[in-house]
C-alpha cells in the first residue's frame, strides 16, 4: 500500500532507505518470523522496523506513519537528530544494526589464528574457506539477502607475486555511467 514516512526533521535520507528496505519481500519476511523472545538479545532495531512495517500494513492508502520509534532504537545515535545525512550512510548502519539483531550466531567462536595462505590453495577453496570462517561469527537473515564477498588481488610488479584477499559486503558502491552528452 502507498504509505509514506512522517519527516522528523530532515529524515528524508532515513525515510527512503527504510521504504526500501520495507518493500524487498525476503527483509520483511526475515523480520517478521524472528521468535523475538528466543532470540537472546534485545533486537530494539529488528523489532522497531517489524512494528514500524506492521503500521504501515494497516494505515489506509495515502497515509502516515512516525518512524521516530525506529530512529531511536538504534544504537548509532548519529542518525538522531534533525540534521541531514547520507542516505547510504544510514542504510549501512540500519543494515549492520539488522543484521546484529538478527544473528543466529548466540555465542561467538572465539577469533580463528591467522591462516597463512598456502600457495597451492585453490582460490575458490580459499574463498569458501574464509566465508565459512565470516559467517561462524555472522550469520543473518540480512547477510542471506545482501551478504557477499569481494575478491580483490594485488600483483607486485617486481616479483610478481600475486595477493588475493577476500572482504565480506552487505553493500556494494558502483559507479552511475555518465551519459554521453551532444
Amino acid at each position: 500500500n502507498l504509505v509514506g514516512l512522517d519527516n522528523l526533521g530532515n529524515t528524508c535520507y532515513m525515510n527512503s532507505a527504510v521504504q526500501c528496505l520495507r518493500h524487498i519481500p525476503f527483509v520483511r519476511e526475515a523480520v517478521g518470523h524472528v521468535d523475538f523472545e528466543n532470540l537472546g538479545r534485545e533486537a530494539e532495531v529488528a523489532k522497531s522496523f517489524l512494528k514500524l512495517t506492521q503500521s504501515c500494513d494497516e494505515v489506509a492508502d495515502y497515509g502516515c506513519v512516525s518512524p521516530e520509534e525506529l530512529r531511536n532504537s538504534m544504537s548509532n545515535k548519529t542518525f538522531t537528530d534533525d540534521d541531514q545525512h547520507d542516505c547510504q550512510e544510514f542504510l549501512r548502519v540500519m543494515m549492520d544494526e539488522l543484521h546484529d539483531d538478527l544473528n543466529r550466531v548466540k555465542v561467538r567462536p572465539k577469533p580463528e589464528k591467522e591462516v597463512e595462505d598456502d600457495d597451492n590453495e585453490p582460490e575458490t577453496a580459499k574463498a569458501l574457506r574464509l566465508w565459512k570462517s565470516y559467517l561462524s561469527h555472522n550469520n543473518s537473515p540480512i547477510i542471506d539477502i545482501f551478504g557477499g564477498q569481494l575478491q580483490s588481488s594485488i600483483c607486485c610488479s617486481v616479483c610478481k607475486t600475486k595477493y588475493t584477499c577476500y572482504e565480506p559486503f552487505l553493500d556494494l558502491s558502483v559507479p552511475i555511467p555518465q551519459g554521453k552528452s551532444g
